[in-house]
């Protein structure tokens, strides 16, 4: 089934919100999980670029080990991962070279303006993921829209529960 289950974060709240599916998903597989944090650094003047983008990695680097133990407690192994890249890149790139067989991430949920101002990382990664994306609302439901391949029944009926109006699209 799935070995390999990577799991994006932004070190917001909202990203997190995907750890719970992400964490029940891997313990009932058995799967391992891959933290992903994408950094990308735009050095404010006068900083070195160097300098600005070991500490962006290195931050982000003590924030995955810290989610990592907390999976680790819950009997998950986690692996983490700091590309230097922006984030879709960075996500794509990460689950590919980590084989990774499902990517479960949150949305943020903006519409509109806001979403037209920032775009969205969860539909860029959901349209060039070369694997299964499953979406968590940030209110934490499942918000399943997964590419290239739909789940196997037995996790069709174990997601209708977590629900009550889930959303499978495949390619």
């Amino acid at each position: 089934m799935y070995r390999t289950i990577a799991v994006p974060l932004d070190g917001s709240p909202f990203s997190e919100r995907a750890l719970p599916m992400a964490a029940s998903l891997a313990h009932t597989a058995k799967a391992g999980v891959v933290l992903i944090r994408a950094v990308s650094v735009t050095p404010v003047s006068g900083e070195d670029k160097a300098e600005a983008e070991h500490k962006a990695i290195s931050s982000a680097g003590a924030y995955l080990d810290a989610i990592a133990q907390r999976l680790a407690k819950q009997g998950v192994e986690a692996k983490c991962a700091v590309p230097s890249a922006h984030a879709r890149q960075g996500i794509v790139l990460e689950a590919t070279a980590r084989h990774a067989d499902l990517v479960v991430m949150c949305t943020h949920g903006r519409s509109g303006l806001g979403r037209w101002i920032f775009g969205s990382v969860a539909e860029a990664v959901l349209a060039h993921s070369p694997v299964p994306v499953l979406l968590v609302h940030p209110t934490g439901r499942l918000s399943a829209l997964l590419w290239r391949r739909a789940l196997p029944p037995s996790w069709c009926r174990w997601t209708a529960r977590c629900s009550p109006r889930p959303l499978w699209r495949t390619r």
